[in-house]
């Protein structure tokens, strides 16, 4: 079979180009998801507040600064998985394109991430993040990842606006229409959560 460089090159285009399509989206997930049930997923994608007798909260994938080669930044998604711990308890495993949601009773608690499977050591580079949870409040946090070089806390829990970008809450339209999470998020429940701390 005798092909031209031009035809040849067509074909390494075509084989080329999902590869590359797939190689810019996010990864596979490194867990197996946990997926809330329909009553609790339902809530969570309204972002309705619990009741009174318990605080909800939902901890979405979150970002960091992505740099674009010719000195420009952007933020975007890490897609990293995340170890999420409560008051310095793993309760489970967040992956990209996720958002984990569980009731607490109300009080003081400290949440933090680390990337998955890195340990406890890891957890001295982890910013805690300090909460007053009120009965029937809801909390909306996000793992932040800092990727300078030198960084003491590379690991952030940030609150998320109702106004972040689609891939993580829809957007509010002209009539003020209610946030709430995006179709392509999966709502995941905490798979390690002992009962003592999610209700």
């Amino acid at each position: 079979m005798h092909c031209s460089l031009t035809t040849l090159g067509k074909i390494l285009a075509a084989i080329a180009a999902p590869l590359l399509i797939a190689a810019c989206g996010p990864p596979a997930k490194s867990v197996q998801p946990v997926q809330a049930d329909a009553t609790l997923t339902q809530a969570a994608t309204l972002l309705q507040p619990p009741p009174p007798d318990r605080a909800r909260v939902i901890i979405f994938s979150g970002d960091n600064w992505r740099y674009t080669g010719t000195g420009g930044s952007y933020i975007g998604p890490h897609y990293k998985a995340g170890d999420i711990y409560v008051n310095d308890t793993k309760i489970g495993t967040l992956n990209g394109l996720e958002a984990m949601v569980f009731d607490l009773a109300p009080g003081q608690y400290s949440f933090r991430w680390i990337e998955y499977k890195q340990g406890a050591e890891s957890l001295k580079r982890s910013e805690p993040s300090i909460r007053n949870l009120n009965g029937g409040g809801l909390l909306l946090l996000s793992t932040w990842y800092d990727s300078d070089l030198i960084v003491d806390k590379r690991y952030q829990m940030k609150p998320v606006s109702r106004d972040v970008r689609n891939y993580q809450t829809s957007s509010k339209d002209s009539s003020g229409k209610r946030l709430g999470i995006a179709p392509d998020i999966m709502v995941v429940r905490p798979s390690e959560c002992p009962p003592s701390l999610c209700l």
